[in-house]
């Protein structure tokens, strides 16, 4: 039936307290339908609720007799009550209204069903467009939007996806690498316990198994399980590419790709970003260089492109193009990180100064150690940049291990330590 009445109505809300007050999930416990009760009056009232509040109701102690640190009654009971009323949703459609007690506080909040529902599409919605990107503050914030739609919908399978996959860019792109991989793994492992036969959250579980554990059997089996899917997006997903690139099936990629671009009127944003990485990774440079040039017209924010091309430009012995190219990086990315990364590369480059060092080791400050590094003919450093990124499980290290900018690191006697490292095949000597 449609919300005629707000959602703090008191019939509508005690039509609903009853309906939960009945239900097994409740009705055999007293201490929750009296904590229910409380929460609900408090709401009505618009009373804000604290945990000594709630001591001296359900206990009779005063404040200066409740200690919350030594005594978690009020916190456990409140923590069973936010279970049960997300057990409840799960699997009820509400008439009216929902009551819903968010994580960290104890003040109930009863919502319009419709408006809950129009509310996390919203914020999910935000999310999608934020995890696109390769910059860390987006990204955080699309963290924090999903997580918010994980509070109105806790059992949202494809949030925790989606969570998951942004955790690893957030690993690959700025941010403490083994942090956000631990925080994936732990996304993945929970959206593919709800939704086993989802292509996202199978590439969720792939990307972590691969990119975050090195177990690239089980990556290619939860990969391929979601391309089975009808209706998947798996090829312009961007962990996807990583893990075909990592393990040497670049061509086998670009094939999918080029299936895939004409799918689209405008092609998703990964999908064109990265087809122009994988053609200069193959090494057809014409090809790679207006790919890319293609995607700063369709994405004049996109830092990453220039980066590849300014290494494509030294790759092909010119020099003034490569820091040009870097220049128009620091401009796309508006000195946001990395940008200031790769303004302290360039600086490097110009012998006017050694840059900044990077403070956490293996995030994304090593890619431009690497770049300047073999810029100026310094393999070792380089090198040891790369190591740093591939032991911090740093998702880009993998898609940099097949580039042939760092093929040329292959002049060093350890160089096929770095494959046996990730536990991958290192490359054919003529590939």
């Amino acid at each position: 039936m449609p919300l005629d009445s707000p959602p703090g109505d008191p019939l509508l809300a005690a039509r609903e307290l009853d309906r939960l007050l009945a239900d097994p999930l409740f009705n055999k416990s007293k201490l929750l339908q009296r904590l229910l009760r409380l929460l609900v009056d408090c709401a009505q009232r618009n009373v804000p609720v604290t945990e000594s509040c709630l001591a001296f109701e359900l206990l009779g102690l005063e404040e200066q007799d409740f200690h919350p640190y030594t005594n978690p009654y009020v916190r456990v009971n409140t923590s069973l009550l936010r279970k049960r009323l997300r057990q409840y949703y799960a699997r009820e459609t509400p008439v009216d209204v929902i009551f819903h007690l968010p994580s960290g506080g104890f003040s109930l909040r009863i919502e319009a069903a419709h408006s809950m529902d129009a509310q996390w599409k919203r914020l999910f919605s935000q999310a999608r467009l934020l995890s696109d990107s390769r910059y860390t503050e987006e990204l955080s914030e699309a963290v924090t939007l999903l997580e918010n739609v994980l509070q109105l919908k806790p059992d949202f399978a494809p949030a925790f996806a989606r969570l998951a996959s942004v955790h690893v860019s957030m690993a690959g792109h700025g941010a403490p690498p083994a942090l956000h991989m631990d925080a994936a793994r732990a996304a993945a492992t929970r959206a593919l316990e709800l939704a086993p036969d989802s292509w996202e959250a199978l590439c969720g579980a792939a990307s972590v198994a691969g990119l975050g554990d090195h177990n690239w059997s089980l990556a290619a089996e939860l990969f391929d399980r979601a391309l089975a899917i009808p209706g998947n997006h798996v090829v312009p997903h961007p962990w996807f590419q990583a893990h075909m690139l990592a393990t040497g099936r670049l061509s086998e990629l670009l094939q999918l790709m080029e299936r895939a671009l004409p799918e689209y009127d405008l092609p998703p944003r990964n999908l064109q970003q990265n087809y122009g990485i994988c053609l200069h990774i193959a090494s057809r440079f014409p090809e790679a260089e207006a790919e890319m040039l293609r995607t700063s017209v369709l994405f004049p924010d996109d830092y990453s492109v220039w980066v590849w091309l300014a290494i494509q430009h030294w790759l092909c012995g010119a020099p003034a193009r490569t820091l040009d190219a870097l220049s128009r990086a620091v401009l796309a990315s508006r000195h946001r990180m990395p940008g200031q990364l790769i303004a302290s590369a360039m600086q490097t480059i110009r012998g006017k100064g050694r840059g900044a060092p990077p403070q956490i080791a293996g995030t994304a400050a090593e890619m431009t150690t690497l770049i300047a590094s073999m810029v100026l003919g310094h393999h070792r450093a380089a090198f040891d940049a790369l190591f740093r990124m591939l032991d911090a499980r740093n998702p880009l290290s993998f898609i940099l291990l097949r580039s042939p900018l760092v093929a040329r690191l292959s002049i060093l006697p350890d160089y096929h330590q770095l494959f046996t490292f990730a536990g991958l095949p290192p490359p054919c000597p003529d590939s």
